[in-house]
C-alpha cells in the first residue's frame, strides 16, 4: 500500500523518487528476510493471503488479542467512528453520511487530519478526541453502533465496540469481514460510498440485536484465546 500512503500524505516528487528507490532496496531485503522464517503466523485471512501472494509461503492464522472491556448500558441517540484521524481511516466518508442523514456522530481519536475533516462536518456531529479506556467503552456502550468505514489487516474496533454492546457497521473487506457477523453483530456494506453507509445504517436500525450473541463473539478474540493458541502452535512447532 506504499503508493497509496504517499499519495494521502501529498509527498512531493522529489521526496517521492527518493523514497521509490529506497522502497525498491527494502523490498528486495524484506523478502530475503522472508525467505529465512521457518514459520509464519497470520492475524487475519487478509494477511494470510498476502504471506501466500508475496512470500509463496503458507501461514496459521492467530487473531490477535483483545483486551475485554463488557459493558451494557442503555442506548442513546448517536453512533460512534474511532481511530487515528488519518485520510486513510476513511473517517471522511463517515462524515459525508451523516451530514446527510442528520443522525449524530461521535468521532472518537485525533489526528493530521482533524482540521480538514472538522470543516467537512455538520453541527450534528461531535469531535471527541483521545479518551481513556473507561470514557471509550462508555461512549460504544451507550452508541447506536460503531462505523468502521476502513479496511483493516483485522482491526480492534470492531471487538471493543461488541464487548461494550456497541453493533458495527463495517465495510465488507480486510479482517471486519473475519469479526462481524452481518445480521446478528452487525451489518457489513459492500461500497465505501456515503449513500451504502446511510442503507447499512438504517438496516441496522431494524435489527433487534441481543447482547449476550455480540459479547460471545467478541470473546472468541480474547487474551486468553490467543494465549492457547499462540502455545499451541509453539508446541507443535518442530524446528527443521
Amino acid at each position: 500500500y506504499w503508493p497509496k500512503y504517499l499519495d494521502e500524505q501529498k509527498v512531493g516528487p522529489i521526496r517521492r523518487m527518493a523514497i521509490r528507490r529506497m522502497v525498491h532496496r527494502l523490498r528486495i531485503w524484506d523478502y530475503a528476510g522472508a525467505s529465512r522464517v521457518d514459520r509464519f503466523i497470520a492475524n487475519s485471512k487478509t494477511t494470510q493471503k498476502r504471506i501466500d501472494k508475496f512470500y509463496g509461503r503458507k501461514s496459521q492464522i492467530i487473531y490477535p488479542p483483545a483486551d475485554l472491556s463488557f459493558a451494557d448500558e442503555e442506548k442513546s441517540d448517536y453512533y460512534v467512528t474511532l481511530g487515528m484521524l488519518t485520510p486513510y481511516k476513511k473517517i471522511d466518508i463517515a462524515i459525508e453520511a451523516f451530514n446527510v442523514s442528520g443522525k449524530k456522530l461521535k468521532i472518537i481519536g485525533d489526528g493530521p487530519d482533524r482540521k480538514r475533516l472538522e470543516e467537512l462536518a455538520e453541527s450534528n456531529i461531535e469531535f471527541v478526541g483521545f479518551v481513556s479506556e473507561s470514557e471509550r467503552t462508555k461512549l460504544l456502550s451507550k452508541a447506536r453502533g460503531l462505523i468502521f468505514p476502513n479496511v483493516e489487516d483485522f482491526g480492534i474496533a470492531p471487538i471493543d465496540a461488541m464487548a461494550a454492546g456497541c453493533p458495527v457497521i463495517a465495510y465488507n473487506s480486510g479482517g471486519a469481514t473475519e469479526t462481524v457477523v452481518d445480521g446478528t453483530t452487525g451489518v457489513l456494506f459492500d461500497e465505501q460510498t456515503p449513500q451504502m453507509l446511510n442503507e447499512a445504517v438504517l438496516r441496522s436500525e431494524s435489527i433487534t440485536y441481543k447482547t449476550q450473541d455480540l459479547h460471545q463473539q467478541s470473546e472468541k478474540f480474547s487474551s486468553q484465546h490467543f494465549r492457547n493458541a499462540i502455545t499451541n502452535a509453539l508446541n507443535q512447532y518442530e524446528r527443521p
